[in-house]
């Protein structure tokens, strides 16, 4: 998740995550929406639409996010969690995409399950010759903002994904598709500021104070993502393989005896689950001990599956959380290293 909350259900397998921010921006669009109608109704009245709104937006956001989710099941990405937050919502995914073509559809599962919902309230409004025309009507325009908005051309909007994974497709690389579509989105992100600056500038309206919001927030996640695509461009030719040594594999139930004199990687069931160092071995261990008894356990975080590349560095930035010795699985091949010599090596 982007932002830590409160787990309060699940729809499916997938859990669901409602951020500590979420409940500011339910509070803020009541009073907003409270206020725009207190002129047309009683405050009772008012309050009851108000209150209907916020859930619509609930509902909305939500019906968003599991599009999103449903689409990553069909291309065999399934969601880890959707979290509702103060902006909107966010799903997370086990895994990145394999080709763009996945990236596309699942980004523009949501907007448009958004547009659908629009026409459909709208579809119902006339049916009900324009009857619940303050329930139905603010869904239909919701739904529409929604759908559109996020269909905007640079990150962090969905339509950001689908310029991020058109970049990748004609490029052949997945980063410089994220820095195209990053640096998009802060265009995107000054054309929305100047939309709300320019009526503030002349007085017009206090209301173009959201657009300068937005902009800020869209600024912030383009930037994010400019960063991350330069990072892992720096990175794109690193091999971790030349800071690590090779290694010996040693079965779980193996004695000292049976460990090699420069260490060994031990392996149950096909996983490395602990590494035997030379420091360990010159201890002086009895050679009859199982090898459990000179053996250091590692989380499996720290089994690293890439060798080369950005996504190699970042899967050693995440074992590093959970240790100082890493082991790769390069095909038959085992490496062991040392976290922060290789980080000491990637940061020269």
């Amino acid at each position: 998740m982007r932002e830590t909350g409160w787990r309060i259900g699940r729809i499916g397998p997938t859990p669901l995550y409602l951020a500590r921010s979420w409940p500011v921006g339910v509070l803020l669009l009541a009073v907003l929406y409270f206020t725009a109608l207190t002129g047309s109704m009683a405050p009772a009245q008012a309050i009851g639409y108000a209150l209907v709104a916020v859930a619509g937006l609930f509902a909305s956001v939500l019906v968003h996010e599991v599009s999103h989710g449903l689409a990553g099941h069909l291309l065999r990405r399934p969601p880890q969690s959707y979290t509702l937050t103060i902006w909107g919502g966010h799903t997370s995914f086990r895994g990145p995409e394999r080709r763009p073509a996945d990236m596309a559809l699942i980004a523009l599962a949501g907007p448009l399950s958004n547009l659908v919902v629009a026409g459909l309230c709208w579809a119902a409004l006339l049916l009900a010759n324009g009857a619940y025309f303050h329930i139905l009507a603010p869904l239909s325009y919701l739904n529409l903002a929604l759908g559109v908005f996020n269909l905007l051309p640079g990150l962090p909007m969905d339509g950001g994904h689908v310029v991020h994974a058109i970049g990748w497709a004609v490029t052949g690389k997945r980063d410089r598709g994220m820095l195209l579509a990053g640096n998009l989105g802060r265009v995107v992100a000054v054309g929305v500021g100047a939309f709300g600056l320019v009526p503030l500038l002349q007085g017009r309206s206090t209301s173009s104070l959201w657009p300068l919001v937005i902009a800020v927030f869209l600024w912030q996640g383009a930037s994010q993502a400019v960063r991350v695509a330069t990072a892992r461009m720096a990175v794109a030719g690193v091999d971790l393989r030349s800071w690590m040594a090779p290694a010996w594999a040693v079965d779980a139930g193996a004695r000292v005896g049976d460990v090699p004199p420069n260490g060994a990687v031990v392996v149950q069931g096909g996983r490395p689950v602990a590494v035997v160092t030379v420091a360990a071995l010159q201890q002086g261990a009895d050679p009859a001990l199982p090898v459990s008894a000179v053996a250091r356990a590692i989380a499996s975080a720290s089994v690293l599956r890439v060798a080369q590349g950005a996504d190699a560095v970042a899967a050693l930035g995440e074992a590093a959380r959970h240790g100082d010795v890493v082991v790769l699985v390069d095909g038959p091949r085992l490496f062991v290293g040392d976290v922060p010599r290789i980080v000491a090596h990637l940061k020269r």
